[in-house]
């Protein structure tokens, strides 16, 4: 059973590695071509800080996946290498969910109340917010970078001056980590991308039977083009939304697992087995390693603009190949 339970923690750790590596190289071409001027918008912005924050999350799980898989010969100096990017993991991990979060309550602004996204969905806002969202992430995290520090404190330290006290215990491990974490890691924000995109949703069907109605009703084709252009979202629109979507759709279903199994903690911490525990954090981290990388997909499959200029500024000769055949 440990034999079969090691392999099992091994193949999910080369998983996390290889999701590492392909999400690192995603989100780093995701980044320049959402930097090109021709993508400025508020929602580039956010885009560009998710694929940030999922780089970080990304290298972070990768060395700890790698040194996760060292575990016969676990030396000091490898532990404090965890201990150091645990935090960072966590704060990477906070801001990409809010930064998700943010982006979906863009669209819906957009989507519901048009005149109003001018004065809110704008480039400075959108730079505020994810100040905000970095500063509230690193706040909420200070207190993991000093328990990494109390957990590998200095050669010079002795152990009996680093252990921390049973009431710490309790107000870190029992408040903090489950109850502060399960709120703000995955209950708030999952309840919110749900309700908003549920919301999205429906106002898009309620604008496009609206538009089928106003254009089979008005014969003036200026009438019919107004009428089109301020009720529903353009191209460009349907394309932002269509992947916003899939990038909330990819979070609500990757970070699942991770969802129930801090609800099965902070309802009944005894209630799982130690090994079925290790068993749902490590599938859980999987999943959370699928989210952080998959975004350059997303864009890939729905967003056309986003494939034209990523075509035009790396494979160029596709362009003119394609040029070619025409002639």
């Amino acid at each position: 059973m440990e034999s079969y339970s090691y392999r099992v923690f091994f193949a999910l750790g080369v998983v996390r590695i290889g999701l590492a590596c392909f999400g690192v190289v995603g989100n780093i071409l995701s980044v320049i071509v959402l930097a090109h001027r021709s993508m400025r918008s508020s929602t580039a912005v956010l885009l560009i800080c998710l694929a940030l924050y999922d780089t970080v999350f990304l290298v972070a799980t990768g060395v700890t996946a790698v040194v996760g898989l060292n575990t016969i010969s676990m030396s000091m100096s490898l532990l404090h290498i965890v201990a150091a990017f645990y935090p960072i993991r966590n704060i990477a991990q906070m801001g990409s969910v809010y930064a998700t979060v943010i982006l979906t309550v863009e669209r819906f602004i957009a989507v519901a109340y048009p005149m109003k996204a001018r004065i809110i969905c704008t480039l400075s806002n959108s730079r505020n917010f994810m100040i905000g969202v970095f500063i509230f992430s690193v706040a909420f995290n200070i207190p993991r970078c000093l328990r990494s520090l109390i957990i590998t404190p200095p050669m010079n330290v002795t152990a009996n001056d680093s252990i921390p006290t049973d009431n710490y215990n309790f107000l870190y491990m029992r408040v903090y980590e489950i109850y502060l974490t399960t709120i703000l890691y995955f209950l708030i924000p999952y309840t919110l991308i749900v309700l908003l995109n549920i919301r999205l949703l429906m106002t898009l069907k309620k604008s496009r039977k609206t538009t089928i109605k106003l254009s089979y009703h008005n014969k003036n084709k200026q009438q019919r083009r107004e009428s089109t252009s301020m009720r529903n979202p353009t191209g460009k629109e349907d394309s932002l939304i269509s992947f916003v979507i899939g990038i909330t759709g990819c979070f609500f279903v990757c970070c699942f697992v991770p969802l129930v199994y801090n609800i099965i903690i902070l309802a009944k911490p005894n209630l799982l087995a130690e090994a079925t525990r290790y068993y749902l954090l490590s599938i859980g981290d999987t999943m959370l390693c699928v989210n952080a990388a998959t975004d350059f997909i997303f864009y890939c499959l729905l967003g056309q603009r986003f494939r034209t200029l990523f075509i035009k500024t790396f494979c160029p000769f596709i362009r003119k190949s394609k040029t070619v055949m025409e002639i």
